[in-house]
């Protein structure tokens, strides 16, 4: 995804984040969003730095993984699964700060998080995001080759 300003700067904002003035718990996020169902809540949110337990990471990839909810007639209740999200070197603010809530269960990565930004006039923002979906546990290991593989393009 290209972002491009038109004529006149633009200002990327977002609501504040706890901390900062008027800031919520909720604040901070924008953008590539993944929202899942309610059902799915015991999943687990796993980092290029590890497992994470906290509102937001940072890292350059992000992985939602645990036991498949599904009709016992269905063949993947039982597995596991998981939703891997790569961020591109290229991308801004890279490498991203990712939004985490598992009661919802959601995640984005967040190049506002920290801060807003402004679009200079006639210049452009780039994201590039890879979303892998796996029948399996996360193995890191595999997941950082899956990042080099796409960060090397």
């Amino acid at each position: 995804m290209v972002f491009t300003a038109g004529d006149t700067d633009v200002l990327l904002d977002r609501t504040p984040i706890q901390g900062e003035p008027k800031g919520v718990s909720w604040g901070g996020y924008a953008g590539f969003s993944l929202r899942l169902a309610p059902a799915l809540k015991t999943w687990n949110f796993v980092g290029s730095s590890g497992p994470e337990n906290k509102s937001s990471a940072q890292g350059k990839w992000m992985t939602f993984s645990c036991a498949l909810v599904a009709p016992a007639s269905l063949p993947a209740g039982g597995q596991t699964g998981a939703i891997v999200v790569l961020d591109h070197p290229k991308s801004f603010r890279h490498p991203t700060t990712w939004y985490l809530v598992k009661g919802m269960p959601y995640f984005s990565p967040a190049v506002l998080y920290a801060s807003p930004y402004t679009l200079p006039a006639k210049q452009s923002i780039t994201l590039k995001y890879r979303v892998l979906f796996q029948p399996s546990a996360v193995d890191a290991g595999a997941v950082e080759q899956e990042w080099q593989k796409f960060g090397g393009e």
